[in-house]
Protein backbone atom coordinates (compact mmCIF):
# COMPACT_ATOMS: atom_id res chain seq x y z
CA UNK A 1 0.00 0.00 0.00
CA UNK A 2 1.21 3.36 -1.00
CA UNK A 3 0.03 7.40 -0.51
CA UNK A 4 1.50 10.01 -2.63
CA UNK A 5 0.77 13.53 -1.36
CA UNK A 6 -0.38 16.24 -2.49
CA UNK A 7 -2.31 14.58 -5.15
CA UNK A 8 -3.26 11.43 -3.32
CA UNK A 9 -2.80 8.66 -5.32
CA UNK A 10 -3.61 5.54 -2.78
CA UNK A 11 -3.28 1.89 -3.85
CA UNK A 12 -4.40 -0.82 -2.62
CA UNK A 13 -5.72 -4.08 -4.02
CA UNK A 14 -4.09 -7.53 -5.43
CA UNK A 15 -0.82 -6.34 -3.89
CA UNK A 16 -1.88 -4.69 -0.99
CA UNK A 17 -4.82 -5.82 0.24
CA UNK A 18 -8.76 -6.27 -0.27
CA UNK A 19 -10.25 -4.00 -2.14
CA UNK A 20 -12.67 -0.93 -1.16
CA UNK A 21 -16.03 -2.26 -0.41
CA UNK A 22 -17.63 -0.13 -3.05
CA UNK A 23 -15.10 -0.78 -5.92
CA UNK A 24 -15.78 -4.77 -5.05
CA UNK A 25 -19.93 -4.44 -5.22
CA UNK A 26 -19.17 -3.25 -8.37
CA UNK A 27 -16.43 -5.80 -9.43
CA UNK A 28 -19.58 -8.36 -8.36
CA UNK A 29 -21.92 -6.56 -9.91
CA UNK A 30 -20.37 -5.95 -13.76
CA UNK A 31 -18.12 -9.34 -13.41
CA UNK A 32 -15.07 -8.02 -14.00
CA UNK A 33 -12.37 -10.41 -13.41
CA UNK A 34 -9.07 -8.52 -14.75
CA UNK A 35 -7.03 -7.73 -11.59
CA UNK A 36 -5.26 -4.75 -13.59
CA UNK A 37 -8.91 -3.73 -14.27
CA UNK A 38 -9.69 -4.07 -10.63
CA UNK A 39 -6.68 -2.83 -9.12
CA UNK A 40 -6.74 0.33 -11.22
CA UNK A 41 -10.45 1.42 -10.22
CA UNK A 42 -9.72 0.23 -7.21
CA UNK A 43 -6.52 2.79 -6.80
CA UNK A 44 -8.89 5.74 -8.17
CA UNK A 45 -11.36 4.63 -6.42
CA UNK A 46 -9.61 4.81 -2.62
CA UNK A 47 -7.59 8.36 -4.45
CA UNK A 48 -11.08 9.87 -4.83
CA UNK A 49 -12.14 9.08 -1.40
CA UNK A 50 -9.20 10.19 0.00
CA UNK A 51 -8.93 13.61 -1.49
CA UNK A 52 -12.89 13.84 -0.46
CA UNK A 53 -14.60 13.87 -3.63
CA UNK A 54 -15.77 10.74 -4.67
CA UNK A 55 -19.27 11.16 -2.70
CA UNK A 56 -20.04 13.82 -5.00
CA UNK A 57 -20.45 11.55 -7.98
CA UNK A 58 -24.42 10.10 -8.85
CA UNK A 59 -22.73 8.15 -11.30
CA UNK A 60 -19.76 7.19 -13.24
CA UNK A 61 -19.33 4.42 -15.81
CA UNK A 62 -15.45 3.18 -15.73
CA UNK A 63 -15.89 0.94 -19.17
CA UNK A 64 -14.00 -2.03 -17.75
CA UNK A 65 -14.59 -5.36 -18.86
CA UNK A 66 -14.59 -4.54 -22.61
CA UNK A 67 -18.47 -5.69 -23.07
CA UNK A 68 -21.62 -4.35 -23.47
CA UNK A 69 -22.63 -6.38 -20.19
CA UNK A 70 -19.72 -4.95 -17.94
CA UNK A 71 -19.66 -1.45 -19.83
CA UNK A 72 -23.56 -0.54 -18.63
CA UNK A 73 -22.74 -0.36 -14.91
CA UNK A 74 -22.66 2.52 -13.11
CA UNK A 75 -19.65 2.01 -10.68
CA UNK A 76 -20.89 4.38 -7.70
CA UNK A 77 -24.09 2.34 -7.35
CA UNK A 78 -23.97 -0.75 -9.35
CA UNK A 79 -28.18 -1.52 -8.64
CA UNK A 80 -29.23 2.08 -10.57
CA UNK A 81 -28.47 4.09 -13.65
CA UNK A 82 -27.37 1.01 -15.83
CA UNK A 83 -26.61 2.66 -19.54
CA UNK A 84 -28.59 1.41 -22.07
CA UNK A 85 -26.61 1.07 -25.52
CA UNK A 86 -28.69 1.39 -28.61
CA UNK A 87 -27.68 -0.13 -31.94
CA UNK A 88 -24.58 -1.87 -32.11
CA UNK A 89 -21.37 -0.20 -30.35
CA UNK A 90 -18.09 -1.63 -30.40
CA UNK A 91 -16.50 -2.60 -27.34
CA UNK A 92 -12.75 -3.37 -25.99
CA UNK A 93 -10.75 -3.40 -22.73
CA UNK A 94 -10.23 0.48 -24.18
CA UNK A 95 -14.08 1.24 -23.91
CA UNK A 96 -16.64 1.82 -26.34
CA UNK A 97 -17.29 3.26 -29.67
CA UNK A 98 -20.35 4.21 -31.64
CA UNK A 99 -19.98 2.89 -35.45
CA UNK A 100 -23.16 4.90 -37.07
CA UNK A 101 -25.97 7.41 -36.51
CA UNK A 102 -27.82 4.30 -34.25
CA UNK A 103 -25.09 3.98 -31.45
CA UNK A 104 -24.98 5.56 -28.48
CA UNK A 105 -26.11 5.07 -24.57
CA UNK A 106 -28.42 6.32 -22.35
CA UNK A 107 -28.77 5.76 -18.41
CA UNK A 108 -32.06 4.07 -17.56
CA UNK A 109 -34.45 3.85 -15.06
CA UNK A 110 -35.62 7.25 -13.12
CA UNK A 111 -32.19 8.72 -13.48
CA UNK A 112 -32.64 12.80 -13.27
CA UNK A 113 -29.95 15.14 -12.92
CA UNK A 114 -32.41 17.75 -11.16
CA UNK A 115 -33.59 15.39 -8.83
CA UNK A 116 -29.91 13.96 -7.92
CA UNK A 117 -28.89 17.31 -6.66
CA UNK A 118 -28.09 19.42 -9.99
CA UNK A 119 -29.33 23.52 -9.52
CA UNK A 120 -28.22 26.62 -11.24
CA UNK A 121 -25.41 26.80 -9.04
CA UNK A 122 -24.15 23.13 -8.97
CA UNK A 123 -23.52 20.80 -11.83
CA UNK A 124 -20.94 18.39 -12.98
CA UNK A 125 -20.64 16.61 -16.45
CA UNK A 126 -18.23 15.16 -18.29
CA UNK A 127 -15.82 11.82 -19.86
CA UNK A 128 -12.60 10.61 -21.17
CA UNK A 129 -12.19 9.94 -24.92
CA UNK A 130 -9.60 8.84 -27.06
CA UNK A 131 -9.85 11.58 -29.86
CA UNK A 132 -10.96 15.16 -30.60
CA UNK A 133 -14.40 15.69 -31.24
CA UNK A 134 -15.19 16.02 -35.29
CA UNK A 135 -17.63 18.58 -36.51
CA UNK A 136 -21.02 17.63 -35.51
CA UNK A 137 -19.67 15.03 -33.13
CA UNK A 138 -21.77 14.76 -29.48
CA UNK A 139 -19.79 13.56 -26.77
CA UNK A 140 -22.18 14.15 -24.09
CA UNK A 141 -24.98 15.50 -23.21
CA UNK A 142 -28.65 15.20 -20.56
CA UNK A 143 -31.45 14.77 -22.78
CA UNK A 144 -32.73 18.44 -23.04
CA UNK A 145 -29.63 19.16 -24.47
CA UNK A 146 -28.89 21.81 -22.08
CA UNK A 147 -25.49 20.69 -20.47
CA UNK A 148 -23.83 19.35 -23.44
CA UNK A 149 -20.10 18.62 -24.82
CA UNK A 150 -19.69 18.25 -28.95
CA UNK A 151 -17.72 19.04 -32.15
CA UNK A 152 -18.44 22.28 -33.88
CA UNK A 153 -16.71 22.67 -36.97
CA UNK A 154 -13.31 21.38 -38.16
CA UNK A 155 -11.18 23.78 -35.70
CA UNK A 156 -13.82 24.28 -32.77
CA UNK A 157 -15.86 21.65 -30.01
CA UNK A 158 -19.03 23.41 -28.46
CA UNK A 159 -20.00 22.94 -25.01
CA UNK A 160 -23.25 24.33 -23.41
CA UNK A 161 -23.48 24.67 -19.79
CA UNK A 162 -27.20 24.75 -18.33
CA UNK A 163 -28.26 26.85 -21.52
CA UNK A 164 -25.14 29.24 -21.81
CA UNK A 165 -22.55 28.47 -24.50
CA UNK A 166 -19.06 28.72 -25.61
CA UNK A 167 -16.44 27.31 -28.22
CA UNK A 168 -13.27 25.69 -27.18
CA UNK A 169 -10.45 24.78 -29.68
CA UNK A 170 -11.11 21.33 -31.46
CA UNK A 171 -7.78 20.21 -29.43
CA UNK A 172 -9.48 20.51 -26.26
CA UNK A 173 -12.22 18.05 -26.76
CA UNK A 174 -10.28 14.82 -26.18
CA UNK A 175 -8.86 13.13 -22.68
CA UNK A 176 -10.88 14.39 -19.82
CA UNK A 177 -13.00 16.93 -20.47
CA UNK A 178 -15.42 18.52 -17.78
CA UNK A 179 -18.29 20.93 -17.31
CA UNK A 180 -18.34 22.14 -14.25
CA UNK A 181 -20.34 24.06 -12.01
CA UNK A 182 -19.47 24.94 -8.49
CA UNK A 183 -21.40 27.73 -6.40
CA UNK A 184 -22.14 29.35 -9.68
CA UNK A 185 -18.94 29.51 -11.05
CA UNK A 186 -19.23 27.90 -14.37
CA UNK A 187 -16.00 26.22 -16.47
CA UNK A 188 -14.96 24.04 -19.30
CA UNK A 189 -12.13 21.87 -17.71
CA UNK A 190 -9.52 19.68 -19.89
CA UNK A 191 -6.84 17.57 -18.56
CA UNK A 192 -7.60 19.90 -15.88
CA UNK A 193 -6.82 23.06 -16.86
CA UNK A 194 -9.50 25.84 -17.27
CA UNK A 195 -10.38 26.12 -21.28
CA UNK A 196 -13.67 28.26 -21.05
CA UNK A 197 -16.22 30.18 -18.75
CA UNK A 198 -19.64 30.39 -18.76
CA UNK A 199 -21.33 33.89 -17.61
CA UNK A 200 -24.73 34.20 -17.24
CA UNK A 201 -27.87 32.04 -14.96
CA UNK A 202 -27.60 28.30 -15.50
CA UNK A 203 -30.74 26.41 -16.45
CA UNK A 204 -31.37 22.62 -16.27
CA UNK A 205 -34.20 20.67 -16.98
CA UNK A 206 -32.88 17.13 -15.64
CA UNK A 207 -33.60 13.89 -17.32
CA UNK A 208 -31.04 11.62 -18.27
CA UNK A 209 -27.40 11.48 -19.45
CA UNK A 210 -26.65 10.31 -22.66
CA UNK A 211 -23.37 9.68 -24.72
CA UNK A 212 -21.64 8.48 -27.71
CA UNK A 213 -24.60 10.71 -29.98
CA UNK A 214 -28.05 10.88 -29.97
CA UNK A 215 -29.47 8.23 -32.96
CA UNK A 216 -29.60 11.42 -35.19
CA UNK A 217 -27.90 11.98 -38.56
CA UNK A 218 -26.57 14.45 -37.51
CA UNK A 219 -24.74 13.68 -34.01
CA UNK A 220 -22.76 10.23 -32.95
CA UNK A 221 -19.05 10.58 -32.13
CA UNK A 222 -16.58 8.68 -33.83
CA UNK A 223 -13.91 8.50 -30.58
CA UNK A 224 -13.57 5.30 -28.15
CA UNK A 225 -14.93 6.66 -24.51
CA UNK A 226 -13.48 4.94 -21.12
CA UNK A 227 -15.40 6.77 -18.78
CA UNK A 228 -18.45 9.40 -18.77
CA UNK A 229 -19.11 10.73 -15.04
CA UNK A 230 -21.81 13.14 -13.77
CA UNK A 231 -22.45 14.94 -10.06
CA UNK A 232 -22.23 18.14 -8.54
CA UNK A 233 -19.73 20.55 -9.10
CA UNK A 234 -16.17 20.42 -8.04
CA UNK A 235 -13.93 22.73 -6.65
CA UNK A 236 -10.53 23.93 -7.85
CA UNK A 237 -8.97 21.96 -6.09
CA UNK A 238 -10.75 18.30 -6.51
CA UNK A 239 -10.79 19.10 -10.16
CA UNK A 240 -6.75 19.33 -10.24
CA UNK A 241 -6.76 15.98 -7.68
CA UNK A 242 -9.33 14.20 -10.02
CA UNK A 243 -7.44 15.16 -13.00
CA UNK A 244 -4.22 12.97 -11.53
CA UNK A 245 -6.37 9.89 -10.45
CA UNK A 246 -8.55 9.64 -13.42
CA UNK A 247 -5.27 10.04 -15.91
CA UNK A 248 -3.36 7.38 -13.37
CA UNK A 249 -6.32 5.08 -14.24
CA UNK A 250 -6.83 5.62 -17.48
CA UNK A 251 -2.43 5.56 -17.77
CA UNK A 252 -2.77 1.96 -15.79
CA UNK A 253 -4.66 0.39 -18.44
CA UNK A 254 -3.10 1.91 -21.39
CA UNK A 255 -5.94 4.04 -22.90
CA UNK A 256 -4.84 7.75 -21.86
CA UNK A 257 -4.38 10.03 -24.14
Amino acid sequence: MYTRFPSLIVKTGSAGGSYDSDAQAFFTAAGITSTTEKDAWNTFVNSAKSAGYYSKFYGFWPMLGGTSSTCKYNAINPSAFEMVWEGTPSFTSAGVKSNSVSDFGGTSGDFNALAEGWTSTNSMLGYYISTPMNANELAITDNSFQTFISGYSVTQGLSNLGGIYNFVSKSYTNGCCILNNYIGTKKYYHQGTERATFTGTAVYYGGTIIILGDGSSFYYSSGRMSAAFVGDGLTSTEISNFQTHIQTFQTSLGRNI
